[in-house]
Parts: C-alpha cells; structure tokens; sequence
C-alpha cells in the first residue's frame, strides 16, 4: 500500500495511464513506490543514525582572552582572576525537548579543574555574559564539571569548556546525553517530507504535461 503522501502522484498517474497503458503507467507507479521509500528514510534515517549521547574531545585552545562567568544559572557576574583564558566551544543542537546532562569525563591533558558555560543561540567570547544559561565549576565528578539543563528542541546550543584559573590549555572529554537524539553542529533548516513529496509532484506533472504534448502534435 503506498504512502498517504503519495496519492497525490496517483492522480497523475490516472490522467497520463490512458494514452499509454504501459509506459508511463509503469514510470509514474515506480515513481510513487520511490516516494513511498524517501519518505521512510528521511523520517527513520536521522534518528537511526544518532544516539542518545555523544562524546567528543574538548581542546581548550582557542584565544585566549576569554574571561569566564562565575559559576551561576544564569550567570551574571564575570571572573575577576580568570580574565584571559583558553577555551573550547562545541555547537549543538537536539530533536527532542527534555533534561539533558552536560559534563565533563575525563581529563586528558593540561589543567585538571575544568569550568563549563552552556549558552544558547550565539556565543561571543568578547561578550561573555550575553546568552549564558549556565556555569558551573565542580558539579562532575572531583574538579571536573557537570550542568543539567532543560534543553529546547531545534535550538542552537554552545557548550563552551574552560578552565577554573587563568590562562592554562587543557584538553578533556566530554559528553552530552538526554532524552532525545544529540546531534554535534548548528540546527540548519531540513525540508519536511510532504515538502519534497509535493517537490517531486511538481516535477512529474511537468514532465507529464510535456510528454502528453508531444504525442498530441505528433499524432496531429
């Protein structure tokens, strides 16, 4: 049984079957199936593809001149000794409204007391304060950190990793984990199924008309 979506094609498809019982009848069905099929990966594929957390390296390289927020939700007041320092920034995004933890897991390299700032929407190291939802400093496990945030789906998230003292490089691992898929990168604007169902409709009348046209001259 095909799609609900693609009925709209089989309407083309009786139109265009009377003038040839084989040939287009054949193309356009082929057509609906393959919709059908598109249709199931771009709503299965995404989600079978993510899981519900993902890990990565933070290298707390980029600047300096970071000067960090003070632990708080949300943070109000800057550092008054942590005014230049290194940082990581990892962009990302969820699918699924819910809690979801950030925290820090392992210290790899370099400064052993980690410092995290979860901003949403933008990140600007020169304007440390604007869009801060969180800080926290030891909240993980011994000097590592950890924040537990409500987290809106679609929302661009920047997860900044730091140090507590000034002006120290660090590498840690890291992980994001909630109830929804966690995908690492900005949320970009993905057509809907029915978009490019309706897309390829287009395409096929088109298509259809011109072909229809040209069997009508030339039978003329």
């Amino acid at each position: 049984m095909l799609p609900k979506a693609n009925m709209g094609l089989l309407r083309f498809y009786e139109f265009f079957s009377r003038d040839d019982p084989k040939g287009l009848h054949t193309m356009i069905l082929r057509i609906c199936r393959f919709g059908g099929l598109m249709l199931l990966i771009t709503a299965l594929g995404p989600a079978a593809a993510q899981a519900g957390m993902v890990s990565y390296t933070a290298d707390v390289s980029d600047g300096p001149g970071y000067n960090r927020p003070q632990a708080d939700t949300p943070p109000t007041t800057l550092s008054g000794f942590a005014t230049n320092n290194y940082f990581d920034v990892q962009p990302f995004h969820v699918d699924l409204a819910g809690t979801y933890r950030m925290e820090v897991v392992a210290h790899l390299s370099g400064a052993i007391d980690s410092y995290l700032i979860l901003y949403e929407n933008g990140f600007d190291p020169a304007d440390p304060l604007a869009n801060a939802l969180e800080a926290d400093d030891d909240d993980g496990a011994g000097l590592l950190s950890r924040i537990n945030y409500d987290l809106v789906a679609g929302t661009n998230y920047f997860l900044v990793t730091t140090t507590f003292s000034n002006n120290l490089l660090a590498s840690y691992t890291n992980e994001i984990e909630g109830q929804g898929n966690v995908r690492l990168g900005t949320a970009s604007a993905v057509p809907e199924p029915s978009s490019i169902v309706l897309l390829g409709m287009g395409g096929i009348a088109l298509a259809g008309f011109g072909w229809r046209r040209k069997r009508q001259n030339a039978a003329a």
